[in-house]
C-alpha cells in the first residue's frame, strides 16, 4: 500500500502528498470501526494504517529541515 516513498520535494506538492496519505488513513479508521467483530481484518487494517502513519512521518520529517531553511532566508 505504501510502497511509494513520500519525501518532501516542494511546497506545492506537500499538501497533495499529505492528502494521498491521510485519505486512505481515514478510510482505514472507518473500516476498523465497521469490522470490529472481525479481528483478522482489524489487524490487517491496523497494519496498513501503521504503514501510512510511517509514510506521513517520513514526509513531515523530510520537509522539516527544508522548511526551516526556507524560513530563515
Amino acid at each position: 500500500m505504501t510502497s511509494q516513498r513520500f519525501r518532501f520535494t516542494s511546497a506545492d506538492e506537500f499538501v497533495p502528498d499529505v492528502v494521498r496519505i491521510s485519505d486512505p488513513l481515514s478510510n482505514l479508521t472507518y473500516l476498523i470501526e465497521l469490522d470490529v467483530q472481525n479481528p483478522g481484518l482489524v489487524r490487517q487494517y491496523a497494519k496498513q494504517a501503521a504503514q501510512l502513519l510511517q509514510a506521513l512521518e517520513d514526509l513531515v520529517r523530510s520537509a522539516d529541515a527544508r522548511v526551516c531553511e526556507g524560513s530563515s532566508s
